[in-house]
Parts: C-alpha cells; structure tokens; sequence
C-alpha cells in the first residue's frame, strides 16, 4: 500500500476529542446543538419554525455559517486546526481515495441493481432552478462544505463521547466512524426516496472514503476537495453511466 495511505500513530489524534486541547463545555453544548439542529433540518422537523421563511439565497449559505461560527467559538478561533493548505501528499491522497469512491459507488450501485434491490436518484436535485448556474455552482460548493463540517462535528462529539467511557482512542475512531457513516447516510433519506439500504450502503459507507481523507490529514480542506469531485464528477458521469448500463435510462 502507497506510504500516504498507511496508519500511523498520530492517525488516533484528532482536535478536542480526547481533552487536547481542553474546551468548555459551553463549547461542547454549543458543537452538540448546532449539530442536532443540523439533523433536524435535514430530516424535517423544523418546518413549524419561521426560519423556512428566510428567503432560499440566506437559508442555503445560513447553516454553513452558523456550524462554521459554532467551530470557530470551540478551537477558540484556531481553524487553522481544521483547515490547512494540501500538500503533494495530501493530492496523491485525495486523487486516491476519489477513485476508490467512484470505484465502490459503481461497484455499490451494479451490485444492489443484482440483487434486486432497487435505487433512487436524489430527489434533491431540481431538475430547473431560479438561479442561474453560476450560482448554483456557488451554492452547491457551500452546501458540500456544510455537509464537511457537519460530519466533521459530528465525528468528533461521537468520538468523545464514547472515548469519555472506554479511555480507548482507537475504538472511539472506529466506532465513531462507524456511527458517524450510518447518521450521515440516513439523513439522506428524504433525497433519495426514504430507499434505506441505497443510503447506508451507496451514501453512508460511500463516504468513508472522503472522510477517511480528513482521518488521515486533519484537514477539512482535503475531505471537501474530495467530496467536491465525487459530486461535481462522480455524480454527473459515474453514476449516469452506472443507471445507463442497468437499464434505468
């Protein structure tokens, strides 16, 4: 295996999560509810609050903002803990683990289409929007980086909380990743025609190969690189070629 993609030491060493460095835990209620109310967007559950009366131009950058403010507040302003400029490591990393993405999600797709299982395409995706499409590329590449932080936090609440029982750093990681895939790929339901096995396996497990880019490197910035080619390439000529080759169109 290539050296960038070997497991390490310091692999196991992630921000705040085994107490280095040390936040509040004001800083903690903060992360936690920031990433519940994320959760609950997503899913719905908030359709009674006034906030769906924002208008779509503020709500589709507002969430990325307010998980953005609420990690700046915990590291005390030291992004630069979470966000780093990619080295020539980091590109052969990012490369890597975007063919292994493109290579599971077609593999992933072909192999539920065989066993008969049957898979949706996102119904989040307008088929026509109001904006024109130099802004929906804008949009999209803030809506990823909100995806990134939200999976990022998340991880790192999930880690520490099971770290705070066990005082094992490495079943923390891979339980909390574990955990971490099948919350991220279930809050895609809605968008894919509540079709659960299609988001565990397709979306959920899928993206572990993004998110094992930020394991690796403690760098936002990489994780977004990647899952900013899985949606812009991926999704546009993969996938399409993956539903033509089952039948689907």
């Amino acid at each position: 295996m290539l050296d960038f993609l070997k497991i390490d030491d310091d692999f196991w060493e992630f921000p705040f999560y085994s107490g280095k460095p040390q936040i509040s835990k004001l800083a903690w209620a903060i992360l936690v509810i920031v990433v519940l109310l994320e959760i609950s967007m997503i899913a719905g559950l908030l359709g009674f609050l006034p906030i769906y009366m924002i208008p779509k131009e503020i709500m589709s950058i507002l969430p990325c903002i307010v998980l953005l403010l609420a990690l700046a507040y915990a590291c005390k302003g030291k992004l630069g803990m979470f966000f780093k400029i990619p080295t020539l490591n980091d590109v052969k990393l990012i490369i890597v683990c975007y063919i292994l993405s493109m290579i599971y999600s077609l593999v992933a797709i072909l192999g539920l289409t065989a066993l008969g299982v049957p898979t949706a395409a996102n119904t989040a995706i307008p088929t026509q929007s109001i904006y024109p499409m130099a802004s929906n590329a804008v949009i999209m590449l803030i809506g990823l980086m909100e995806e990134e932080l939200f999976k990022i936090i998340m991880l790192i609440i999930l880690m520490a909380a099971i770290y705070y029982f066990t005082k094992n750093k490495k079943l923390s990681v891979i339980i909390g990743v574990f955990l971490n895939l099948m919350i991220f790929g279930l809050c895609h339901l809605s968008a894919y025609n509540y079709n659960v096995i299609q988001c565990i396996v397709v979306i959920g497990l899928g993206s572990f190969f993004n998110l094992f880019v930020y394991l690796k490197t403690k760098n936002i910035v990489n994780s977004y690189i990647v899952h900013v080619l899985i949606d812009f390439l991926f999704d546009s000529i993969g996938v399409i070629f993956a539903f033509h080759y089952i039948g689907v169109f």
